[in-house]
């Protein structure tokens, strides 16, 4: 058996956006029956970390890791549901009832949600540091600080640094599409996955974010709505219908585009080495 690293391969063609949302909504229902638990569990702790009751962000933060743990458990029913065509007789990817399991794929996906996070995190504090660098790089040269907090904006140093600030958001938005992969090939080829799979996604970045911009609106949306209202029933309403729309609809179709996305784009890698 072959172990062809994802790096090396030349993608299996481009993404139509018409063949993602088809393909991701197919899966959709599957992965929602298979991991139905998990997901419900995750609905309940973004609500819980929501301002829809309040709580200290301290005790926001204390759920990460709950929700970190419960989004693997989710992930890894839905993948295994996803791939496991590919791995018969396999009891790593027989799927268990409500999808509450934990195996190999698991901890791989931990490992590769951990890894993606650590770079987001870096990347963020890149982001201000160099953004306050410009700042004062561009201040030291014209010399004109704001007289204000709020005049800081209008500022050549100030405009600089807000420049770049979008430049470096926009960088790490980037890399996420093309970090998308990176589940479905945890998942599938045994072994954490993560900046392995950006080649894959060559020529499709386009493409994949739209979709998860299509997948991502309801919840921004309804959490907009959510913030404009004062606490009382409606706002508990709003956040509430944000929650299930994260646990049910977001997740299960980003995992369904991950999946679809990858077992498309990877198709080099499957006609000599299907299972690895």
């Amino acid at each position: 058996m072959t172990t062809t690293p994802l790096s090396t391969i030349r993608p299996g063609g481009a993404l139509s956006l018409s063949d993602v949302v088809r393909a991701a909504m197919g899966a959709w229902r599957p992965m929602l029956i298979a991991a139905w638990a998990p997901l419900l569990g995750l609905a309940a702790v973004s609500l819980a970390i929501s301002p829809a009751f309040g709580l200290a962000p301290v005790w926001s933060l204390a759920l990460a890791p709950v929700d970190l743990l419960v989004s693997v458990v989710a992930y890894g029913a839905m993948m295994r549901i996803a791939l496991r065509d590919r791995h018969p007789g396999e009891n790593d990817y027989r799927p268990r009832p409500a999808g509450l399991q934990w195996s190999g794929i698991e901890t791989r996906l931990l490992g590769a949600f951990l890894l993606i996070g650590l770079f987001v995190a870096l990347s963020a504090l890149g982001a201000v540091f160099a953004t306050l660098l410009i700042a004062i790089i561009v201040a030291a040269a014209t010399g004109q600080l704001p007289r204000a907090a709020g005049s800081f904006l209008a500022t050549p140093s100030g405009m600089a640094a807000a420049a770049v600030l979008a430049v470096i958001l926009a960088f790490i938005l980037w890399a996420c599409v093309r970090l998308i992969l990176s589940t479905a090939a945890t998942a599938d080829r045994r072994r954490v996955q993560v900046f392995s799979t950006w080649r894959l996604t060559q020529g499709s970045v386009l493409t994949l974010a739209l979709a998860l911009l299509a997948i991502a609106a309801p919840a921004v949306i309804l959490g907009a709505a959510a913030r404009t209202q004062a606490a009382g029933p409606v706002a508990l309403v709003l956040w509430g219908a944000y929650a299930l729309v994260i646990g049910f609809v977001q997740t299960p179709l980003t995992a369904a585009v991950s999946a679809q996305a990858y077992r498309r784009l990877s198709a080099p890698v499957d006609a000599a080495d299907p299972y690895n």
